[in-house]
């Protein structure tokens, strides 16, 4: 019996299919990976850190080149374990933000934990109706629901174990902060043009979030989470789609992603140095 219906536009399908093949541990790809989903047993605040860890990186060379370079004017992009630690918690508490609205907007966050149910890998994803993205309401209606939702998503990063970043509490870095997330929000819209000019045309799912910890890579976390999307994708008849930095475009290569646009853009401002790599990658997946 099939878990999706031939209408891909359901991403309770995609749950009820990861949920009964965690029940059946068909995913253990080695002893004690787990799959886990929010909000069952995977917890917002294990998500962020890992986000965090990952894109903000052991280094700043091995981070996500886009919100660092947004970062730098805050010395996060210099070497030592105080720019790191301000640099991970700035990436969980900007990615907290990214990956509730997917998740809001009808999508969904798992990840694979380990033997001691730490969370390694997490992948966050949403349904994506490009006819639906273009009937949306006024701009002034959609402005008001972006602000009453990033309102109720500070107030959860707040209380979860994790919190806000601590070099808020000095007023002076966070105005810089401020100032830098504004200029990244403008790179929001044509991210989205292009996703619209170069994506499916059809229901697909945006996959926004792939985050594997660091200190972990190579263990086979990520590869196991991406399996698992990708198995669920093929069962629901889905396309994927997702956007990346040139360096990780042979990763997703190994799961049938192909490129369908590179970008030669400098995302990254100046003051970045040359970290990571200008150009990134829109690449889609057919399902099998």
């Amino acid at each position: 019996m099939a878990f999706c219906s031939k209408d891909p536009t359901s991403i309770d399908q995609a749950r009820d299919f990861l949920v009964a093949r965690r029940k059946e541990k068909l995913f253990a790809a080695q002893d004690g990976m787990s799959l886990c989903l929010y909000s069952g047993s995977l917890e917002f605040h294990e998500a962020r850190k890992v986000m965090g860890d990952a894109f903000g990186g052991e280094t700043a060379k091995e981070g996500g080149v886009l919100l660092n370079t947004f970062l730098a004017p805050l010395g996060m992009l210099k070497d030592g374990p105080e720019a790191k630690k301000d640099r991970q918690e700035a990436n969980a508490f900007c990615l907290g933000f990214f990956a509730n609205e997917l998740y809001q907007k009808n999508g969904l966050i798992m990840g694979i934990k380990d033997d001691q149910d730490e969370l390694q890998s997490v992948v966050v994803f949403r349904e994506y109706d490009p006819a639906r993205e273009h009937r949306s309401g006024p701009k002034i209606v959609e402005k008001i629901s972006e602000f009453i939702r990033n309102i109720r998503t500070y107030i959860m990063i707040q209380s979860d174990p994790l919190g806000v970043p601590e070099f808020f509490a000095d007023k002076d870095r966070m105005k810089e902060f401020n100032k830098s997330m504004k200029k990244l929000e403008a790179v929001g819209d044509p991210m989205r043009e292009l996703h619209e000019q170069y994506g499916p045309k059809d229901t697909h799912w945006y996959v926004g979030i792939v985050a594997s910890n660091p200190k972990c890579q190579g263990s086979g976390y990520c590869k196991e989470a991406m399996d698992i999307l990708c198995k669920a994708a093929d069962e629901c008849g889905v396309e994927c789609y997702l956007e990346c930095e040139e360096k990780n475009k042979g990763y997703y290569e190994k799961f049938q992603y192909k490129s369908v646009k590179k970008l030669v853009k400098k995302f990254a401002l100046e003051a970045a140095g040359g970290l990571g790599s200008p150009d990134w990658h829109l690449m889609v997946r057919q399902p099998c």
